[in-house]
């Protein structure tokens, strides 16, 4: 895989085809094992539970537990959970084998920075985060392994251009900022004459969505925060790499040190589904008190809503949670977004899917009230203070 900026580990020949296998195999059981499993499901399996129960499954959970009963469900599961195990350990060789350059580059990057990183020694982990490794990613989004580390942001970044590179062309490639694209799409669309001097972005990780922000919104200042300190080192300078200035900060979104009105614009992309249900309330009254007045928030995730799935769709959503280390998948699936933000006072809702884009500026696409199968689509969940 060719790199997509300095900060990049560099792949040698042995990686790259262990790399191609570990992404192979994940992609062949998502695409084509996986996608049988719906035939299965609504045949054997739901036969198999009307024989015992006198009637289908009516429930997510009836659902669940009836698939995972049957043996080639549990065969994929298994697979797909080794997969994401493989294509870790696969990106771990050239991450651990690269660290000196990469480091390197670092130390060269942040002596030279338009932008800033500030981190927050002590900060307190939310459980969310801490209890476990996201998606399976080793030592997950946090870890920090001492002086300035940067092993979790290269590792997200680097599986995460793996990753969307295969499934889709409008995520962003190996930049992997689809989102990023798209939640500025949504903007222009919606409030096509808004021009926000000042921008937060929330939950940034490698702040890979971060950096569309700076080439649509030029005149604004930028700040991007996380929890995790090696994600945000390894940000700051993948950002300077692309030749762009944000000013990055370890922070906890559910409650910030900024003061009141410090915003026009506060974003997130695929944070929430991270989250427990307390901490969104929490980023959205958050999100309230760092607007300006007539400011804007617009959070994107995972576009997973029961009221618009079948059961296997719904089952399907929801695999992440129970074997992939995504605890909060099914809870995101449930909230009333719109209860959530009326209650934290936002105005002028907008709430529903958003397709992934990659030129805002020539693809204007309105939200839609139900997900569509022309493309790949995003939850936004939008308001005016």
């Amino acid at each position: 895989m060719p790199k997509a900026h300095d900060m990049m580990a560099s792949v040698v020949t042995d990686e790259q085809a262990r790399q191609d296998y570990a992404l192979a195999l994940r992609m062949h059981l998502y695409k084509v094992y996986g996608m049988s499993m719906r035939s299965f499901f609504e045949g054997p399996v739901t036969r198999r539970f009307e024989k015992k129960h006198r009637r289908p499954p009516q429930t997510h959970s009836e659902a669940r537990r009836a698939l995972d009963e049957a043996a080639p469900y549990k065969f994929w599961s298994a697979m797909m959970r080794d997969a994401q195990r493989q294509l870790w350990d696969s990106v771990a060789d050239s991450i651990d084998r690269d660290r000196p350059t990469v480091t390197a580059t670092y130390d060269r990057l942040h002596a030279n920075a338009r932008g800033s990183v500030t981190l927050k020694p002590g900060l307190k982990m939310p459980v969310y985060i801490d209890a476990l490794d996201h998606h399976c990613m080793p030592g997950g989004y946090h870890t920090d392994l001492g002086g300035d580390d940067l092993r979790a942001g290269a590792m997200y970044d680097f599986g995460g251009a793996m990753y969307m590179r295969a499934i889709s062309t409008t995520s962003g490639g190996q930049l992997n900022d689809g989102r990023g694209h798209s939640i500025a799409g949504f903007l222009f669309e919606n409030w096509p004459g808004f021009k926000p001097t000042r921008i937060l972005d929330m939950g940034c990780t490698v702040g890979q969505n971060t950096l569309p922000l700076c080439q649509h919104f030029p005149g604004a200042e930028i700040v991007a925060i996380d929890v995790g300190a090696p994600c945000l080192r390894y940000a700051h300078a993948r950002a300077e790499a692309l030749g762009h200035k944000v000013h990055f900060v370890q922070a906890n979104a559910e409650k910030t040190d900024f003061p009141d009105g410090s915003f026009d614009l506060i974003v997130s992309q695929i944070m929430m589904h991270e989250m427990n249900r307390p901490a969104i309330d929490r980023v959205f009254r958050e999100s309230y008190r760092l607007l300006k007045p007539g400011g804007i928030v617009a959070h994107l995730d995972v576009p997973f809503r029961f009221e618009h799935m079948d059961l296997f769709e719904q089952v399907g959503a929801t695999w992440e949670q129970y074997h992939n280390n995504e605890t909060f998948i099914e809870g995101l699936c449930r909230v009333d977004f719109a209860g959530v933000a009326r209650a934290a006072s936002f105005r002028e809702l907008k709430i529903g899917y958003q397709k992934s884009i990659r030129d805002p500026i020539k693809e204007r696409t309105p939200l839609k009230d139900r997900p569509s199968t022309d493309g790949r689509y995003w939850l936004i969940v939008s308001g005016v203070k």
